[in-house]
């Protein structure tokens, strides 16, 4: 006995398919969301996005909007991730990159603020973007700068005539560049070499510490008992108030 199978085609209604297709999206309620964003209302625009995450999240408008309003309430990372994920879909979306930036200042992530802001400047914004833009690059700069060390270093030569290099007999004593008797005016050539460096870390708002040293040697080409040497060093704490 030979059985045969027969296959009957089923064709559900159209709605009924794209009620199965849209239902994921029905469940989210951008609109909403945007709205309150765009009306000031930060903390609703957040708390509408919270209940929504399981659907929303990977959705670029749902995600901008949770982003935004994630940064202005204090839940920055939220933000951030969010952000990140509107850029993977949209790479040219220059609102959520001005965000993204914005996100990454607050959390003193300048490396990749300051990178952020730069590719928005390359998309060639309006006029006040770019002005606000720069406002952050300078705030990265100055908050860079203010507790980046500081180092400097110094090399010096040279000659000269001096026509006051006190000389004395083989009995005087020489102590601390000071003769105990028969000092004469005598003239002299010499010649001299300096050197130092200082080093400066700040830590805190007004708050430092530094360090120097020079070393500087002076020889006299005729009567070496007047040559000098010295090394000079200091350490500190600096503390500025005000």
């Amino acid at each position: 006995m030979v059985s045969k199978r027969i296959f009957l085609p089923v064709i559900l209604p159209a709605g009924l398919v794209a009620g199965f297709i849209a239902s994921s999206a029905w469940a989210l309620d951008v609109g909403s969301l945007r709205q309150a964003w765009e009306s000031g209302h930060h903390q609703q625009a957040y708390d509408l996005a919270l209940p929504q995450l399981e659907e929303g999240e990977g959705e670029p408008e749902f995600d901008f909007y949770y982003g935004v309003a994630a940064i202005e309430t204090g839940h920055i990372n939220e933000g951030v991730f969010a952000l990140e994920r509107v850029l993977l879909v949209q790479p040219n979306n220059l609102r959520a990159r001005l965000e993204l930036a914005r996100g990454y200042f607050i959390l003193k992530e300048d490396s990749r603020a300051q990178q952020e802001f730069n590719a928005v400047l390359k998309q060639n914004p309006s006029a006040n973007v770019q002005a606000n833009v720069q406002r952050f690059l300078d705030a990265i700069r100055l908050r860079e700068g203010r507790y980046r060390p500081t180092a400097n270093a110094y090399v010096e030569a040279g000659f000269g005539h001096d026509t006051n290099v006190s000389s004395s007999t083989d009995g005087d004593v020489v102590l601390f560049n000071f003769l105990t008797s028969n000092l004469s005016d005598e003239s002299d050539e010499f010649i001299y070499a300096r050197a130092g460096g200082s080093y400066n870390k700040p830590f805190r708002p007004g708050r430092s510490l530094f360090t120097s040293v020079e070393v500087q040697s002076r020889h006299n080409l005729n009567d070496d008992n007047f040559d000098t040497s010295y090394i000079n060093a200091t350490a500190g704490l600096s503390i500025i108030k005000g």
